[in-house]
């Protein structure tokens, strides 16, 4: 099945450490809505992306240019060092090797321009060709961001993960989790509206929740970001051809009320 919109995983390797993973669909209706959520990730950290280009594709170029155009654009207005690696796959299943050599040299030209790191998989099997070099490339630049954030989680900021964790919901506003700092005496946390926020925003960076301001300056912190990524957003911008999709606004992301209701999405909103 496609990936709908995007979808957080929270990973733990014991080369790469503690990790939070982001897996964007491909689909180019989902362009437009990856950016702005791109650009919200890399407010406090930077990223590593890894570009996945199938080269067996119809237009394997044209879709890795579209990508790295989206993620570039973003990469550049990041406050944050960002690293790119673009992974080629299927290589293997091209037995020309005449025009196994072309679709590469076509792929790394745009490699080469973008100043990318990539690496050309063999997909047969598990720890293939280029697996090694994959996972050196991914570590390095995991360390690198590392290294650079500077970011060191204070114990308020794990107590007040842990309290976001027990309260079990999916959005909360700020009101709600100073009530909730209040009414829990396993948690010391701060009654500032303040020092609050800044620790929000320290775990916002770290790419566990994610912090949102509303236009009458509301905070929400959403605590389960795949409600707000793959059932939200990844219903919004569905392709025709995919089972999500509901015809509502094209892929604007510009939905009435009446469409909302008819499509249930109400539902997914509110909750």
């Amino acid at each position: 099945p496609c990936t709908a919109g995007i979808i957080p995983y929270k990973l733990q390797h014991r080369t790469l450490g503690n990790i939070i993973l982001h897996d964007f669909a491909g689909h180019s209706e989902y362009y437009s809505s990856h950016s702005a959520v791109i650009e919200n990730l890399l407010q406090g950290s930077g990223g590593v992306f890894l570009i996945v280009v199938n080269i067996l594709e119809k237009q394997p170029v044209k879709q890795l240019h579209q990508w790295l155009t989206v993620v570039t654009n973003e990469a550049h207005k990041a406050l944050n060092q960002c690293h790119v690696i673009v992974i080629v796959s299927h290589v293997d299943e091209i037995s020309n090797p005449v025009e196994r050599r072309r679709r590469k040299e076509e792929i790394q030209e745009i490699i080469v321009r973008e100043r990318c790191d990539s690496v050309f998989l063999d997909c047969r099997k598990l720890g293939g060709s280029g697996m090694d070099s994959f996972f050196n490339k991914l570590s390095s630049a995991c360390e690198s961001i590392r290294s650079t954030s500077g970011r060191n989680l204070s114990l308020y900021c794990h107590m007040m993960y842990g309290l976001l964790e027990e309260r079990k919901e999916n959005i909360l506003t700020l009101s709600d989790v100073m009530s909730a700092g209040k009414e829990n005496d396993d948690y010391n946390l701060s009654d500032k509206r303040e020092d609050v926020l800044d620790v929000l925003h320290s775990l916002h960076s770290t790419g566990l929740i994610s912090v949102l301001k509303s236009e009458d300056n509301k905070v929400w912190v959403v605590v389960n970001k795949g409600i707000l990524l793959t059932e939200v957003d990844g219903t919004l911008f569905a392709p025709e051809t995919f089972k999500e999709h509901v015809d509502i606004a094209s892929n604007t992301g510009i939905v009435s009320v009446s469409g909302l209701i008819d499509s249930s999405l109400n539902m997914i909103l509110t909750c």
